[in-house]
């Protein structure tokens, strides 16, 4: 199935996850991700694979915190008993193992998270030891 143009879409990418927006959504991604508006990620994880949206859905719905929370935090713990963390980020955004980036692009999603982890971990040790 041909994937539609973003501006074709029935709902802004980017914007504020609401359940009409997610609903408009679930009907252009379809059942099984292959819907003309394919897959995309969705709330504060970024839930991109369907199963993962639909097990959201059945916590209590993926656009709200709690269960995209929920589900996103299981997933990511499932991706660290396979491997290291930068393997595990990019298992958690592309499903796929860790490669270095080619040549001439930037970086991958594993490598632009890396900081960002040791951002959290600093702050964590900090109130860790304040206690």
């Amino acid at each position: 199935m041909t994937r539609l143009p973003d501006d074709q879409l029935p709902y802004v990418k980017g914007t504020p996850v609401t359940e009409a927006a997610y609903r408009a959504y679930l009907a252009m991604r379809g059942a099984d991700g292959k819907g003309p508006g394919g897959m995309q990620g969705v709330g504060g994880l970024q839930l991109t694979w369907w199963e993962l949206q639909d097990e959201a859905d059945r916590e209590g719905g993926c656009w709200l915190p709690r269960p995209n929370t929920r589900v996103g935090c299981r997933h990511m713990v499932r991706q660290l008993r396979r491997g290291d963390l930068r393997d595990s980020l990019a298992r958690y955004n592309t499903g796929q193992p860790y490669r270095a980036p080619e040549p001439g692009k930037g970086p991958n999603y594993a490598d632009r998270t890396l900081p960002i982890v040791d951002w959290w971990r600093r702050i964590i040790d900090r109130a860790g030891s304040a206690a």
